[in-house]
């Protein structure tokens, strides 16, 4: 997922995914910009990881980490 995706090309993190996920998961305007805001500061500062979770049709779970290419390089965790 690139910086765009995350956290919208306008640079409005109210218009952000991030943000947009963090009010439907009931957080309050306020405390879902804030959190934005620090989430894109880890994200730039390379404190974040990229994981990708897959399950399978019997309810199988299984989590990888990514390069900033998008390619699986190793189990996660």
């Amino acid at each position: 997922m690139s910086e765009s995706w995350l956290f919208g090309k306008k640079g409005n993190l109210s218009e952000s995914r991030v943000y947009d996920s963090l009010i439907k998961g009931g957080m309050s305007e306020e405390e879902a910009y804030l959190k934005t805001s620090e989430i894109l500061d880890a994200y730039r500062n390379g404190q974040v990881e990229s994981i990708l979770s897959k399950v399978d049709e019997a309810g199988n779970v299984t989590t990888s980490k990514l390069d900033d290419a998008g390619n699986i390089i190793d189990d996660w965790p």
